[in-house]
């Protein structure tokens, strides 16, 4: 497999704003639908969604950090990763307090919405909620050195 040798992935993450990032990384690990999953050099080519969350990888040595939203991420041949997401935002970038607050609203606005009588709202204030979740746990991780 081309590239395998190398010991790391080429990673892209794409939102519809654009390139996020283009790198070389060692491991990854993203919020998958059916739950986290994690991808090193010399993995299986496959396509995965995944959820609104926190995306890990190890760049340089160092763990970063992302809050991604929904989307789809493709392990390629030759080591290719992309990730193609809705939304991201850096530890950098996320109002921490602001996530807690929206985090909590969604949270309580779920609780007085009925999932079969108001679906419409209920989807949208789910993801309300999962986005708010993603932004606070990436601040968390980051703050813990990216530890799961």
């Amino acid at each position: 497999m081309a590239g395998a040798d190398t010991g790391h992935l080429h990673l892209v993450i794409v939102t519809p704003a654009g390139s996020v990032t283009k790198t070389e990384v060692t491991e990854l690990q993203a919020p998958g639908v059916l739950g986290e999953f994690g991808v090193l050099p010399g993995h299986i080519p496959f396509l995965s969604a995944i959820g609104a969350g926190v995306l890990t990888y190890v760049e340089a040595g160092k763990p970063r950090v992302l809050a991604v939203g929904p989307g789809y991420v493709e392990i390629g041949v030759g080591e290719a990763v992309v990730v193609l997401t809705e939304s991201s935002a850096t530890p950098e970038e996320i109002d921490l307090e602001a996530a807690r607050q929206e985090e909590a609203a969604a949270t309580g606005e779920l609780a007085r919405l009925s999932p079969v009588d108001q679906a419409a709202e209920y989807a949208h204030m789910s993801s309300v909620q999962a986005w708010a979740r993603a932004r606070r746990e990436a601040v968390e991780r980051h703050r813990a050195g990216a530890a799961h």
